[in-house]
């Protein structure tokens, strides 16, 4: 229990809100079987709001109030100002920092797109006829390592575990490795996997994280 300097009945947000935000000192307050006199603080006013209590107006009046009807007195009995229309205005230094920033990300998307066209068009070049099809068709290509080993590039499923080894036309073993630099376009990671492959396959299978498909 606490007292407010209120001989209302009925709260509404003139008076709870402050309260809840603002230090204030209560007559006597009952939490936990125990009366104490001090500043109450938001912690014990929000232990108050999850729990029934009451208050005792300057009347000496005591109603019970739950948290259903406190948020009932808030929602309805609002004495809080009517929103600003139309709304103020974004600080000029925050309105051009974000102009610049949106600018920058346009540029930074079409020198990323022109950066792909330019590394489907290198890939594309290094790629054999039949190669050519099969990526159009299937989004992958296959090759024939010095060694005799066939390998399946996947397009399309990023630049890491895409790189299969077949046997008898079964995958058999992923391969996980790529350029660094985390904005190169597929494309590039692609044709480095490729050539890679196909002039210095021992170099490829040294560095390449290997995970084995079948037992």
């Amino acid at each position: 229990m606490f007292a407010l300097d209120t001989s209302a009945a009925t709260f509404a947000n003139v008076q709870v809100w402050p309260a809840w935000n603002d230090a204030f000192t209560a007559n006597t307050i009952a939490l936990s079987s125990s009366t104490l006199t001090s500043a109450v603080i938001n912690p014990v006013v929000w232990l108050n709001w999850n729990q029934r209590y009451s208050i005792t107006s300057t009347a000496s009046t005591t109603v019970a109030f739950t948290d259903q009807v406190v948020w009932q007195s808030w929602i309805v009995r609002s004495f809080s100002q009517p929103a600003q229309w139309p709304p103020p205005r974004e600080p000029e230094h925050l309105a051009q920092a974000r102009l610049l920033a949106d600018e920058a990300r346009k540029k930074a998307d079409a020198r990323a797109s022109a950066a792909r066209v330019k590394a489907r068009k290198l890939l594309w070049d290094h790629l054999t006829d039949e190669q050519r099809q099969e990526a159009t068709a299937h989004k992958r290509f296959h090759l024939t390592t010095r060694s005799g080993r066939i390998f399946r590039i996947k397009m399309g499923e990023g630049k890491h575990g895409n790189i299969k080894e077949l046997v008898d036309g079964r995958e058999v073993a992923s391969y996980c490795v790529a350029p660094v630099g985390h904005e190169l376009p597929e494309e590039d990671a692609l044709l480095a996997q490729k050539l890679a492959l196909d002039h210095d396959e021992l170099g490829f299978l040294k560095v390449a994280n290997m995970t084995r498909l079948v037992a």
